[in-house]
């Protein structure tokens, strides 16, 4: 049996290599997920201190570190600050225990820590854990747990922007350093390479792993499974083919696993597509061609740029049916695919520069937004760096399989002594037309390169 998706093989190896570390653990900002600590004493102020103390020169990027707490519980507002509120209620969710997995009594504390005192009754009546609480709907807020429209707007709301998964923390690596994502693709096949076009089909297997210390939950799942319970709140990357013309990636040809006691995921996807690539054909019929295939981060969001995410490390190989075939024979009629190699590189999805042009209302925004950037954070403001994302080209090089043909015309002509015997003979029968002998040699020389 051949070896289809030979990637998976390297992955799983990876994944086991990996997986002999130590697992990571970590505990901290529990009582930041409780109604007592978070508003009724010091203890949650004490821990969040102490994780930005130990965060060093790093702690200005956690947000749930800008407020002041020099002046204890009095300043220690967190009602006035979202941005913080928001930023440590995800922190203690990874580094202590994520709302998914609370029982009812703690859902109900967690819930009253919010803000919320006034629906632990009825969360507690009603049986509510964590991983229900998740999936209420304004309806049942407001139908079933007769909770005011404002108060649930408000929950439901803060329930969604929590749940959302956002860009991976890489375990072990320091803080402030850009978090790498490990592609690995692999070329399963290449099909009708269109000259006039200047277009290729292709199929291929991509497998995407990463440690992410906001993994909370465990997730083997396939299909639209991988959108259903726990692991639809996994982070998974979100991709572009800025060079295919048409893209396909089957539901029923993703598979996501994740490992909690490590902190890793392992995410991959099928694709197939029409690519669109230069040709030359100055060496033909002798020509070679490298089909790319590229693959970048989508950043939809504006955090997904390639200072916040970046492709790394990346590989290709073809399949084995490209590289042994059945029989021997190509796996393109008239081309053979002789290697590929990916590299990593950024990436433009919009030029604002050259959209905007050199003045007019965008140009004039952009011009005052940088002014006022520079102005607030003493940094020049660039908007190609923001936008830039990282991206991989996967190469593929094929080489035209040249046969043709070369006729060689060879005329011997053979005299007779007496041409009116010829004239004479060649009245009476078509055999006279021999003594004067004309004969076409057509010799046919096969040339072809392999």
């Amino acid at each position: 049996m051949r070896r289809s998706g030979a990637v998976v093989v390297l992955s799983l190896t990876w994944w086991c290599i990996s997986s002999a570390e130590e697992p990571i653990a970590t505990q901290s900002l529990c009582a930041c997920q409780r109604e007592d600590g978070f508003l009724k004493n010091h203890t949650c102020l004490d821990e969040v201190v102490a994780e930005c103390e130990a965060a060093g020169q790093w702690a200005v990027d956690l947000a749930y570190c800008q407020v002041d707490t020099s002046m204890g519980d009095s300043a220690f507002a967190w009602t006035t600050n979202p941005i913080a509120f928001s930023a440590l209620i995800r922190a203690a969710a990874v580094k202590c225990k994520h709302p998914f997995t609370f029982d009812v009594a703690e859902t109900a504390t967690f819930v009253g820590s919010l803000g919320y005192g006034s629906l632990k009754s009825e969360f507690v009546a009603q049986k509510i854990t964590g991983a229900q609480m998740t999936e209420l709907t304004l309806d049942q807020l407001t139908g079933k747990l007769n909770i005011g429209m404002g108060d649930a707007m408000s929950f439901n709301d803060g329930k969604d922007d929590f749940l959302e998964p956002g860009p991976p923390v890489n375990v072990g690596r320091p803080l402030g350093a850009v978090p790498t994502v490990m592609l690995s693709v692999n070329v399963r096949s290449v099909s009708d390479i269109d000259e006039v076009k200047f277009e290729f089909e292709a199929i291929l297997e991509i497998v995407m792993h990463w440690s992410d210390e906001n993994i909370w939950a465990e997730c083997t799942a396939s299909g639209e499974k991988i959108e259903q319970g726990r692991c639809m709140y996994v982070w998974k990357p979100k991709l572009l083919f800025p060079n295919a013309r048409s893209i396909e990636i089957p539901t029923n040809r993703k598979y996501l696993w994740t490992d909690l006691k490590f902190k890793r995921a392992t995410y991959m996807i099928e694709v197939s597509g029409t690519f669109a690539a230069a040709m030359s054909f100055r060496d033909f019929p002798m020509d070679e061609h490298a089909l790319p295939i590229i693959v970048a981060v989508d950043n939809t969001n504006q955090d997904m740029g390639r200072n916040q995410l970046r492709w790394g490390p990346v590989s290709t190989q073809l399949d084995d049916n490209i590289i042994a075939p059945d029989g021997g024979k190509d796996t393109i009629s008239g081309w053979k695919i002789r290697s590929a190699s990916a590299k990593e590189h950024s990436y433009l999805p919009i030029d604002w520069n050259k959209l905007a042009g050199d003045s007019g209302p965008l140009r004039s925004y952009m011009n005052e937004f940088g002014t006022q950037y520079e102005a607030a954070t003493n940094a020049t403001f660039n908007i190609e760096s923001v936008s830039t994302v990282s991206a991989v080209t996967c190469e593929v090089i094929v080489r035209r399989t040249t046969v043709f043909f070369m006729l060689n015309y060879i005329m011997v002509w053979i005299p007779s002594p007496d041409p009116s015997h010829i004239r004479k003979r060649t009245v009476n029968s078509e055999k006279a037309t021999i003594g004067m002998w004309r004969v076409w040699l057509w010799k046919c020389v096969l040339y072809e390169r392999r």
